[in-house]
């Protein structure tokens, strides 16, 4: 995704391709990093693949092996503008500064924190919500008009997506709609909402391990 803030170098962009690509087998110091997991395990379990994809990353970024990343480290914050509901500069450095060690570092745990906390986000869907109902004059989203906002969502705010096949779409909203109501109210809609970004961006991280 392009963030809101500064954009960052392609120069930068490389550096994370190769050193994801040629060090994460042997990063993070003495703690070995786990394969990423597969479409199945995503959509069986979700926290449990997410983490995976987590402690991938932290290890691709952390190329030193100090166990630890800087507030700052460029490399990071273009993986969080990928990987996270985070697009701008501010937005990246006040989410960093709340998980952040007194130092300014993040060990693997609060980089973990700073993506869970950061993988939805319920301002933008109470925004979608009510954008939707004021339009039709209802107070909940039918399930239909639930799948096109959710489609909406990713391939146009965050980006991501456009390429999928129909199949893998229909996977995601299902698994994020599964067991819903017909009519989605305010507080369901945030839920499922948060559940749908979740499931997206782990299922473009494994399809995508490059930003």
């Amino acid at each position: 995704r392009t963030p809101a803030g500064p954009t960052f170098s392609g120069a930068a962009r490389s550096l994370f391709a190769s050193r994801v690509a040629m060090g994460i087998c042997c990063s993070a110091g003495a703690t070995a990093v786990p394969e990423p997991p597969t479409l199945a395990e995503i959509f069986e379990n979700l926290p449990g693949a997410e983490k995976k994809l987590w402690r991938i990353a932290f290890a691709a970024l952390d190329s030193t092996n100090a166990g630890k990343l800087a507030g700052d480290h460029e490399l990071m914050k273009i993986y969080l503008v990928d990987a996270s509901m985070l697009s701008s500069e501010r937005d990246i450095g006040s989410a960093v500064a709340q998980t952040a060690a007194q130092d300014g570092t993040l060990n693997l745990e609060a980089f973990c924190k700073l993506m869970e906390q950061n993988s939805k986000d319920d301002t933008v869907a109470l925004t979608i919500f009510q954008q939707t109902t004021a339009g039709a004059g209802e107070e909940a989203i039918d399930c239909s008009e639930a799948r096109t906002q959710l489609l909406l969502l990713a391939q146009g705010r965050l980006n991501i997506g456009a390429e999928w096949d129909e199949r893998l779409w229909e996977q995601i909203l299902d698994a994020t709609l599964s067991d819903a109501d017909l009519m989605l109210d305010m507080e369901s809609w945030v839920s499922r909402c948060g559940l749908f970004c979740r499931y997206v961006f782990a299922v473009n991280q494994q399809r995508n391990p490059l930003p």
